[in-house]
């Protein structure tokens, strides 16, 4: 299932994106993590078949295996079984294995040549007058020119999870060519994830930099209490470039795979001492300062502040992070229940807002540690909320009874909402508004359908309903650089991209939408 899907922005990845350099002291440490992950997975688990178990049971015990020889001899020498093994073996005729015969040699000659070079027309390609090119260096130069990512490709990410394994991958999606080629979306790279993905967000700040670059950078949360930040530009990364939060535990000490399993008993005991250090008096893990205590729902960058990233958490928290020095510089305690969604505001870098399992949703001034917020109560559980781009002091909040309510900021907490709309059946999880039409909102939900509402006049109304054929739809999202581009994803695995303007109702609107601006 793909739980989360975001656009990046087009320029943003490195035209080649390169292999990350592991030293011998890592890889070593990776193997040894590895193998105890096995043995710990292998002591709880039985073996497939009792076949299985008595070859591994033989293997382990050489008496075993030599008792299983001495009853085969026996069993051949019996009446009858020597005259049978006897019979198979002549016809075999392994005596003569190594002795072809004449017209064997002359066939195989004939296929596969003799082996002496004499008898070759060329000694290398160089000298074949029809290879006109070295077909082995343009193949690999042609792989190596089909991974790049090219100015007019779009990046996709989405969280994917399946058959327990949980990843974030990198699709790329190649617009359609001038010569009517239809469009490609493939998986480019992907992302070992520790645990189910909840949330991601891109960024451009790197870590430790002082601002001085900007990277291509994601920020994943799951259901552990870390937050980590990984190189969108690094092939095959083994570990995140930052990790927000999270338990004080050191991976190799989590194992106990620092040292070779032949260690002493000293060096044991020393060890199981270290662990005992990463939990309180009640046995509860010791988390790093500023870290969440739970999962981690959701996540947004502030593009007004680069350096700063909001997370909400299933420990009915939000935080503030300075990505600079992955250090959390706030919190805020004003729910009651898990966080399902933070977001800032695109036009006020210290504006955020919240929306929670407690039925409300809140907008903080993070300048005044969370103190100044607005509360608005909703009757239900927030699924997400997201602030209007077209008119960014108002904001919407999807909810679990398949509500959605709009809001305008300026009322303040006593306001009313500006419209109610009873869009899905179900659960929405997803709002988005369109970059290239002003009020144009598009809504998915858990009842496998996408919806797209006109909501001018503050009167909402639908214009087209499309059922993807994804099963339940976790995520959607118009993309920013191609304003009509629409990406949906969910229960199924699979993800879907398209052009909104395919649809009859939608063309007609967005062209007369776009004519007035």
């Amino acid at each position: 299932m793909i739980s989360a899907l975001g656009w990046v922005p087009r320029g943003a990845p490195k035209a080649r994106p390169r292999p990350e350099d592991l030293t011998i002291e890592e890889a070593e440490g990776m193997v040894r993590v590895r193998d105890q992950w096995e043995r710990q997975r292998g002591d709880g688990r039985t073996n497939g078949s009792e076949d299985e178990s008595m070859d591994e049971d033989e293997a382990e015990d050489p008496a075993k295996a030599v008792a299983k020889a001495k009853q085969f001899a026996k069993m051949i020498q019996t009446e009858g079984g020597k005259d049978d093994v006897m019979d198979a073996m002549a016809e075999l005729n392994m005596d003569a294995y190594d002795e072809d015969g004449d017209e064997e040699r002359i066939s195989a000659a004939r296929i596969f040549g003799s082996g002496r070079p004499g008898d070759m027309a060329f000694q290398s390609n160089e000298e074949d007058p029809y290879m006109k090119h070295n077909t082995w260096e343009n193949d690999r130069d042609s792989d190596e020119e089909d991974f790049d990512v090219k100015d007019t490709d779009l990046m996709l990410l989405a969280a994917r999870n399946e058959d327990d394994v949980s990843h974030l991958e990198a699709w790329i999606f190649e617009e359609e060519g001038e010569d009517g080629d239809h469009g490609n979306l493939y998986v480019h790279h992907d992302i070992m994830l520790p645990s189910f993905p909840l949330a991601f967000c891109w960024m451009d700040w790197v870590p430790r930099s002082n601002g001085t670059q900007k990277g291509n950078l994601v920020a994943v949360s799951t259901f552990e209490p870390a937050i980590e930040l990984w190189n969108l530009d690094m092939i095959d990364a083994v570990e995140p470039v930052g990790v927000l939060g999270g338990i004080d535990i050191p991976l190799e000490e989590a194992f106990d795979v620092s040292k070779p399993d032949d260690v002493d008993k000293k060096a044991k005991k020393k060890a199981s001492r270290k662990k005992k250090k990463q939990v309180d008096s009640q046995g509860q893990p010791s988390f790093r300062a500023g870290s969440h205590e739970d999962a981690v729902m959701s996540l947004s960058w502030n593009n007004l502040c680069r350096n700063i990233l909001a997370s909400g958490s299933a420990d009915n928290t939000a935080k503030v992070w300075d990505l600079e020095t992955l250090a959390c510089i706030g919190t805020g305690k004003h729910h009651t229940g898990k966080v399902q969604s933070v977001t800032w505001s695109p036009t006020d870098g210290n504006c955020l807002l919240t929306g929670s399992y407690d039925e409300t949703a809140a907008v903080i001034d993070t300048r005044e540690s969370f103190r100044s917020k607005n509360v608005w109560n909703l009757g239900a559980d927030v699924e997400q909320c997201a602030w209007d781009i077209h008119n960014p002091q108002c904001f919407v909040v999807s909810m679990e009874d398949g509500a959605v309510n709009y809001y305008d900021t300026r009322q303040g907490k006593k306001g009313k909402p500006l419209w109610k709309l009873a869009a899905h059946s179900k659960p929405v999880c997803s709002v988005s508004f369109c970059w290239g039409c002003t009020n144009l909102m598009a809504t998915s939900s858990i009842d496998k359908t996408v919806k797209f509402w006109d909501i001018s006049d503050y009167k909402p109304e639908l214009v087209s309903t499309i059922q993807p054929k994804q099963g339940a739809l976790f995520a959607a999202t118009f993309c920013k650089d191609q304003p009509f581009l629409f990406a949906a994803g969910g229960e199924k695995g699979s993800m879907k991209v398209w052009d909104i303007r395919i649809d009859t109702s939608l063309e007609k609107l967005v062209t007369a939408r776009t004519a007035k601006q």
